[in-house]
């Protein structure tokens, strides 16, 4: 049986390198062929412009973003999380909050970095003492 795997990445809109990478993921017939994979996506702008911008619509958004991964979560049982995070802004704690849930289901996690952001926003000390859980949660891939 092949092994069960939940991606939660980017996907475009908008044309982004982590969406990029996520879009060739979810494309790659290797990928699906040899593990039962499952999407979600994790991008709250759907536009270059509204990245970093805030806004109830976006909050929103948000929320469905994790109610979707609690509710694939409950659905099934995957051997591994393949997850893409950011490393600043609102969506740094919303990653962070995603990040607990897949663990509280105790799935292991391989985490995937594509901006170099965290030393700028490690200057807060909540968002370091964050950091430093995410780091001490995960195998981290650069």
């Amino acid at each position: 049986m092949a092994s069960r795997i939940l991606f939660i990445l980017h996907i475009p809109p908008p044309i982004n390198g982590a969406a990029l990478v996520g879009k060739y993921i979810k494309d790659s017939e290797i990928i699906n062929t040899r593990f039962e994979t499952q999407y979600v996506n994790l991008t709250a702008s759907f536009s270059l412009e509204k990245i970093g911008k805030g806004g109830i619509e976006k909050f929103k958004h948000i929320f469905d973003i994790v109610r979707n991964v609690v509710k694939t979560l409950k659905q099934n049982k995957y051997d591994l999380c393949y997850m893409t995070l950011t490393a600043k802004g609102a969506g740094f704690y919303k990653d962070f909050v995603i990040i607990l849930l897949v663990k509280l289901f105790k799935v292991k996690i391989i985490y995937h970095f594509h901006n170099k952001g965290v030393a700028l926003n490690s200057k807060n000390g909540i968002t370091q003492c964050c950091i430093n859980m995410r780091l001490k949660i995960l195998r981290v891939f650069y």
